[in-house]
């Protein structure tokens, strides 16, 4: 079972449900990949606004609940190999509760802390609502890159990469709101013929590596051929192996 960091029962928070590790290299499931899924409430009574699939990680908005109670959720999902999958997570909806996802910050915040980045102050240069929405663009896309690679924040993500819109909830934690900005800073400025200023840059090498700690997991490794299986795992057959890499074959 799984257990999501509380919300407030005003709050609309972004969760995601992460299989990675279980598809990835080493994992128990590799080589096998999520084709659908669905996500219902079976206790409870926070909603499911919405959720999607990208990269073998669900995504769910979850709002409302009664305080101080638990909604139970279970996500089944179907791979491409036929296997079938379930999960249940649990999430404790309280007045107080420190939010995963800030529901305070939106897409619009970080936007204009980039553009501030690069000194240029979105009230100032009269930046236009278009040019807005292709950087909100940028920061969907932005998203979905850091996801694949590992960096996976429970971002607030459109269907379509800028089908968004700029008062959304962003749905990341408050810790990773200046890294974000920072980066997208870095993508925004030589279309404006800008340059990030050297203490900038230093602060996003920085904040990038806080992120990287932030978000790592430690993957799933087998053990090496010459691991001993231990006393107390002898099997007494035909072929007594004293290492792990000689049970079943398995290498």
């Amino acid at each position: 079972m799984d257990i999501w960091p509380p919300k407030e029962p005003s709050e609309i928070v972004a969760y995601p449900i992460d299989w990675q590790r279980e598809f990835g290299s080493g994992g128990a499931y590799y080589n096998d990949s999520i084709e659908t899924f669905t996500l219902v409430v079976t206790d409870g009574d926070a909603e499911i606004e919405k959720s999607e699939l990208n990269c073998n990680i669900i995504r769910a908005l979850i709002s409302g609940g009664t305080n101080e109670t638990t909604t139970t959720f279970l996500n089944t999902i179907n791979t491409a190999n036929g296997q079938v999958l379930e999960r249940e997570i649990t999430l404790y909806v309280a007045d107080g509760s420190v939010p995963y996802a800030p529901s305070t910050a939106t897409k619009r915040l970080v936007i204009d802390m980039a553009f501030d980045e690069v000194r240029m102050s979105v009230p100032e240069f009269q930046i236009s609502p278009g040019e807005l929405n292709t950087e909100l663009t940028k920061l969907d896309m932005l998203m979905d890159e850091w996801a694949v690679s590992g960096i996976y924040l429970g971002y607030n993500a459109p269907t379509i990469p800028g089908d968004g819109d700029l008062d959304d909830p962003i749905g990341i934690p408050n810790a990773a709101l200046h890294a974000t900005a920072l980066y997208l800073a870095m993508r925004i400025s030589p279309a404006f013929g800008k340059k990030m200023m050297t203490e900038s840059q230093g602060a996003l090498s920085l904040a990038m590596l806080n992120l990287r700690g932030m978000t790592a997991s430690i993957p799933n490794m087998r053990y090496p051929r010459t691991t001993p299986i231990g006393q107390g795992n002898r099997w007494w057959f035909f072929n007594n192996y004293p290492f792990a890499s000689g049970r079943n074959g398995c290498n």
